[in-house]
């Protein structure tokens, strides 16, 4: 497993041996011969460490994406299924410390405040490619809606991370599927349809 800083490492193998977090900032610090100030300086909390975590890994995901050339060549619906599908399977080398965090929430459901600063990014990176399917014709530009695109793509994600990590089934190809139909579902959804162009030649009779 890779890590943006030492300390992150640090913190996911005692999480990984420990089951649980440091008792304190103060002894995680001593245990890995830095200071308080070092962390502080960094991190405000464990919590703000464990986003950081988490914002790292999609990070990962999005350079993956970002240097391979055949994802640009890409038609739109393949660009979407790609991120879904390479954002699992890079949490896959960190899975058993994101059920830690999982086993951390209320509900059995993976709390927001981990996921914080990669809703931002995620949301983001899904706007520019909602803005080059829009370009291409591949999805629909419809008033007041359009904007909300990128929002329900990181609606959809958090139900696929939850999905992820209640499943069992081997390679987890339960997951695969899910992210297929789900994403299908979804880009059906935001494609231009009958329904605009009958709003179109409405608009147009209208507009006389």
């Amino acid at each position: 497993m890779e890590f943006a800083d030492s300390i992150q490492s640090a913190y996911v193998i005692f999480i990984l041996e420990n089951g649980k977090r440091p008792p304190s900032v103060a002894t995680f610090a001593a245990q890995n011969d830095m200071t308080e100030k070092a962390f502080y300086e960094k991190y405000a909390s464990f919590s703000a460490l464990e986003n950081d975590i988490v914002f790292f890994i999609f990070e990962k995901t999005a350079d993956i994406l970002k240097t391979d050339d055949v994802f640009e060549t890409y038609s739109f619906r393949e660009k979407v299924l790609a991120v879904y599908f390479t954002w699992i399977q890079t949490l896959g080398a960190y899975r058993s410390f994101m059920t830690f965090l999982k086993s951390q929430s209320m509900f059995g459901c993976l709390d927001q405040s981990y996921l914080s600063k990669t809703q931002s990014a995620f949301t983001s990176f899904m706007g520019s490619l909602v803005q080059e399917g829009l370009e291409t014709g591949e999805v629909a530009d419809r008033l007041f809606v359009t904007s909300w695109y990128k929002n329900g793509f990181w609606s959809l994600n958090t139900f696929l991370l939850h999905y992820w990590l209640n499943d069992s089934s081997a390679n987890f190809e339960k997951t695969d599927a899910a992210i297929e139909k789900s994403v299908n579902f979804k880009l059906d959804l935001i494609a231009p349809s009958a329904l605009d162009s009958g709003f179109e030649w409405v608009m147009f009779l209208l507009r006389g």
